[in-house]
């Protein structure tokens, strides 16, 4: 399974990834902008993605819809200190598998990702 981690804390971005890459022995990668979020997601499918809501080369949130657009159906999970927006909560285009409000313990986001995988095999 291929996951993509998207936050723009970079210090966040490394040891959450760090954290899940040995909690769950994944494979994970993270970026830190919704420009470089869309080039990955065009160029290739991710079985999940986890991803703040507001990022800094954002102008809002909506940027998260455009990864549905990408790849319909995405699988989400979302990281952040704001609470999740009508819109995205309700596309079509997004599959939002779960929603942690920072700050989070990151043994409950590695634990909701293997119950997901577990779901999902």
């Amino acid at each position: 399974m291929n996951i993509l981690l998207i936050e723009n804390e970079q210090f966040l971005a490394e040891n959450l990834c760090q954290y899940l890459k040995k909690s769950t022995n994944l494979t994970i990668e993270y970026v830190t902008s919704a420009q470089r979020a869309c080039q990955l997601v065009s160029q290739r499918r991710f079985d999940l993605v986890i991803s703040d809501l507001w990022l800094d080369d954002a102008r809002s949130n909506a940027w998260l819809l455009q990864l549905g657009e990408l790849c319909p159906g995405q699988n989400v999970i979302i990281i952040s200190s704001h609470p999740i927006p009508q819109q995205i909560s309700s596309s079509d285009k997004l599959n939002i598998v779960d929603y942690f409000e920072k700050p989070f313990d990151m043994k409950e986001v590695s634990l909701t990702i293997n119950r997901w995988i577990a779901e999902n095999r």
